[in-house]
């Protein structure tokens, strides 16, 4: 995990931290200087195999924005919590999906939960959708800030048993940073190359309509 925090996302990354910090959580936190460089990390860590996740909303997001097409091009399976708020001016902390919008185009996946129970479910729904080999496309899941964010009501949390048996263990099949296979990415490319490389993103995004039902299935059954 990689964040910055920024209202309203802020109890999201500070209660991961605490989580962490007692040892109920097995993961590292890496604390950094901007949101930009928190994607970066994630960048980095999800090109060596490891399964990472960050949160972000607003301008924090925005800042993301240079970052968000070398994820999904590198066709990394991140999973990002955005909670949405509105982008200035005038300055707002008050939800709209002017943040999320902006980052439509940039290769992403994005669920929309609609309550508390549809963010913890689509969190976890989203790694099993990023990861899977036909769709290897990083995810955003937008919970309303907030209106669902700071809404205080009764969820069904699986236990970690059923979270592990749901989500599986991670095994990487996009490793690209390899000690022992070194070699360069995001290099400059020719126009035919790029066209290739979006071409691949299409593939996975339409693969993913189809693997996103399965999962959803997979988890009504679980």
């Amino acid at each position: 995990i990689a964040a910055y925090p920024i209202t309203p996302q802020t109890p999201v990354v500070e209660n991961l931290s605490s989580l962490i910090d007692r040892g109920e959580f097995d993961c590292a936190y890496i604390n950094v200087e901007s949101e930009h460089s928190a994607l970066s990390a994630l960048i980095g860590a999800s090109a060596t195999g490891v399964r990472t996740f960050t949160a972000s909303a607003s301008h924090g997001l925005a800042l993301m924005h240079e970052v968000t097409g070398v994820a999904s091009g590198s066709r990394l399976p991140i999973v990002m919590g955005v909670v949405s708020r509105a982008l200035p001016s005038p300055c707002s902390l008050w939800c709209d999906h002017s943040d999320i919008m902006s980052e439509r185009d940039q290769g992403w996946i994005q669920l929309f939960a609609k309550n508390p129970q549809e963010a913890l479910d689509f969190i976890m729904i989203a790694y099993t959708v990023s990861e899977d080999e036909r769709v290897l496309t990083p995810t955003m899941v937008d919970i309303d800030g907030f209106y669902v964010s700071h809404l205080t009501e009764p969820v069904n949390v699986p236990t970690d048993e059923e979270a592990g048996k749901f989500i599986g263990k991670f095994e990487p099949n996009n490793l690209i940073l390899d000690v022992n296979n070194p070699y360069a990415i995001n290099n400059l490319s020719s126009p035919e190359i790029f066209t290739e490389y979006k071409y691949s993103q299409k593939l996975g995004m339409d693969a993913a309509l189809e693997v996103i039902e399965e999962r959803f299935e997979k988890f009504n059954e679980v």
